[in-house]
């Protein structure tokens, strides 16, 4: 189960025919600031994140609880702002931290494979508050310099499926209205998240003015990852 996992998205990309139009033709002009965007953050932000924390289950016994952050929520930010800063400063990742533990979940009510069932991916707790830290610099990074496409529904701040699914109904009545023919295409990309191209997307961070130290953090995010599976209690 855990090399069904492990390997479908590089199954995947195998199917993939080659395109003569490179990723690079998509791109918008490159961002020449490379200035350090990656501020560093402080006890009262931590606080806030912490606060913020789902009580779900933990991803194994060696993790922090996450109800124990909570009720040490007066205490731990402080030293946790240090320790992020200084991942930030040196530009790495815990390895530690990259250990995701994923469950398998059915798709259909009997599967007979294990490409029948979908993993959902349990990462430290420790590791979601620094993804989020850094979440909100990226983002507000890509805000400023305009680096989003408008039509990017997802993972965007009052962006949401329901608005997308508003502004193409306005258009189909805008369109009607006008006695104009309206095509649309939908695609379903398979296992999208697991065929994303680490090495395109470390490029295209780079050339979107994502360089230096904070280049290289997310670098190191990225690789040497490790998963295990869980079954029943094991």
């Amino acid at each position: 189960m855990n090399n069904v996992f492990s390997e479908v998205g590089k199954s995947l990309s195998t199917k993939v025919k080659p395109s003569p139009t490179t990723y690079r033709h998509f791109m918008k002009h490159t961002n020449s600031n490379n200035a350090s965007f990656l501020a560093p953050t402080d006890a009262y932000e931590i606080q806030l994140l912490i606060k913020n924390l789902k009580m779900k289950s933990n991803s194994s016994p060696n993790d922090i609880p996450s109800n124990f952050l909570k009720i040490a929520s007066c205490i731990v930010p402080e030293w946790l702002s240090k320790f992020f800063n200084k991942c930030m400063i040196i530009g790495k990742f815990p390895d530690s931290w990259k250990i995701a533990h994923n469950t398998p979940i059915p798709k259909l009510h009997s599967p007979s494979s294990s490409s029948e069932y979908r993993p959902i991916s349990v990462l430290p707790v420790m590791s979601k508050l620094f993804e989020k830290v850094l979440y909100h610099r990226v983002y507000s990074y890509m805000t400023e310099h305009n680096l989003s496409d408008k039509r990017q529904y997802s993972f965007r701040e009052n962006h949401s499926t329901e608005l997308a699914i508003t502004i193409i109904y306005d258009e189909l009545l805008r369109n009607f209205n006008n006695k104009l023919i309206t095509c649309s295409l939908f695609l379903d990309l398979s296992k999208a998240f697991d065929c994303c191209d680490h090495e395109i997307l470390l490029d295209k961070l780079y050339h979107y003015g994502i360089r230096g130290v904070s280049h290289k953090l997310f670098s190191n995010f990225l690789h040497n990852k490790i998963q295990c599976t869980k079954i029943g209690a094991f």
